[in-house]
């Protein structure tokens, strides 16, 4: 999250599962074929992906071989790396964090995303550290989670970024389908159910719009907050919210052309509920990056609405007008307000590939494949969307549910 300029861009920062998912389901509603889906109706709900696309062998024709050592590599170096090298660091006896090295603090969105990133890779060891430092140190009363810490573990802010809570309840969902559950805090499934039930009830969620909040109970958004497809699992998992969390995935899609510039396609950081950008940061910056991945994932895994692909192609064709060192900050109609090229915002528009042409997608993978895994001081927030965007592009991002 992005809280006053502190989320990662150049001033900020950011066993596997095979090529076949687990869909543990109860049945489908709705169409696949619709702009939109009844994903969370009483009727059931979607199915996860039974196969995942590996776009670097399929569109880069690259070997599985190359690929596992690819994503291994980045791994081992984000989180057992030395010196410039590693954002993941342990802490006590049994925890961890990902620390954001430029403000020296640990973040809800950190530790979320080394959580997803752990259970993606099956590395159990390393999820349970990080969920351990997030009960401990991050969890206040209300069940949310403060969303930035000093490394020693004390809260700087209590505030919750519901980014962060959205990844520990996705993360705790897919390691309870993956491992089981353990007792007490490693009770992932229950403790997923629980968390689900305080985000749906408990005002990080608007309930009339069913649009994600930018905190408990704020009157505006962050477009890289909608998460349709976390939504579609939710509905499968969280039985109890199934209708409300199959509402959310339409609302969010639906959203998204609402906020996007037209002919850029650009989404700005913040946004009141209508879509049209929120005052306080209405260009396209470090946590609008990640509005790519949202709806090429939300593609990927589901397919259900058009607009996505038209967009992708309006999209592609926005940044290869930039240059291939297109910059980190635009205004949405496309002015550039900051021309530093980024790794993360490179990795994440690797994502287009899933709803472009091959001819099309190509340069955004090639670009990927060719940027050497982030280090320095602005490795936290450009190394995890690297590694999650390495992860989503070569079909080792699954649902699991």
């Amino acid at each position: 999250m992005n809280r006053g300029g502190a989320g990662g861009s150049a001033t900020g920062g950011a066993g596997r599962g095979g090529t076949t998912g687990t869909a543990g389901t109860t049945g489908v509603a709705g169409s696949a074929g619709g702009s939109s889906g009844t994903a969370g109706s009483v009727m059931g709900c979607r199915p996860a992906p039974t196969t995942y696309r590996n776009l670097f062998t399929e569109v880069l024709g690259k070997s599985a071989s190359d690929v596992d050592a690819k994503v291994n590599a980045a791994f081992q170096q984000l989180f057992h790396g030395t010196g410039d090298q590693p954002i993941y660091y342990e802490f006590m006896t049994d925890e961890a964090y990902l620390l954001d090295v430029v403000h020296n603090d640990v973040r809800s969105e950190g530790v979320s995303y080394g959580m997803m990133i752990a259970v993606q890779l099956d590395k159990k060891a390393e999820f349970d550290r990080l969920w351990r430092f997030a009960v401990k140190r991050m969890r206040q009363s209300s069940g949310f989670f403060a969303w930035q810490l000093n490394p020693q573990g004390g809260v700087i802010s209590s505030a919750s970024a519901p980014d962060g809570e959205e990844y520990f309840a996705t993360a705790l969902m897919f390691a309870s389908k993956r491992w089981g559950d353990g007792t007490g805090d490693l009770a992932y499934g229950a403790q997923a159910r629980t968390l689900l039930d305080k985000m749906a009830n408990n005002g990080m969620f608007d309930r009339n719009s069913k649009l994600v909040l930018f905190g408990v109970n704020a009157t505006y958004t962050d477009p890289s907050y909608m998460l349709p497809a976390f939504y579609e699992a939710w509905a499968c998992f969280d039985s109890k919210n199934r209708s409300f969390w199959g509402s959310a995935a339409t609302a969010a899609r639906a959203f998204f052309p609402k906020t996007v510039n037209a002919t850029t396609g650009l989404a700005p950081d913040q946004a009141q509920l209508s879509g049209a950008p929120y005052s306080g940061h209405p260009d396209f910056d470090a946590d609008a990056w990640r509005v790519v991945s949202n709806i090429m994932t939300d593609h990927h895994f589901f397919g259900v609405d058009p607009w996505q692909v038209t967009w992708a192609a309006k999209h592609a064709a926005f940044w290869k007008a930039q240059g291939s060192s297109y910059g980190e900050q635009y205004t949405l109609a496309g002015m550039v307000e900051d021309p530093d090229h980024q790794s993360g915002l490179v990795a994440l528009n690797a994502t287009l590939g899933f709803a472009l042409p091959t001819a099309d997608g190509t340069p955004f993978l090639q670009e990927l494949w060719d940027t050497p895994i982030p280090s320095g001081s602005l490795r936290y927030y450009n190394g995890s969307l690297y590694m999650l965007s390495l992860l989503h592009v070569s079909g080792q991002f699954h649902l699991w549910y």
